[in-house]
């Protein structure tokens, strides 16, 4: 689950907590996938209209 360019988030649990946040608000949906072979793997789909927000903005 650790990805490149998560500043911030130094460890595994971080990163699920913030996911799990991130969640909470509709942000972002995490699809769990069990009908893999092997360990069962997650695919986090983010919001469609994410680009709609410009949270950055000043």
């Amino acid at each position: 689950m650790k990805n490149k360019g998560w500043s911030g988030l130094k460890d595994t649990d971080e990163i699920k907590k913030a996911i799990e946040v991130l969640e909470q608000h509709g942000w972002v949906r995490v699809q769990h996938n069990s009908d893999t072979k092997g360990r069962p793997s997650e695919t986090i789909q983010i919001h469609p209209r994410i680009s709609d927000f410009n949270v950055f903005e000043n």
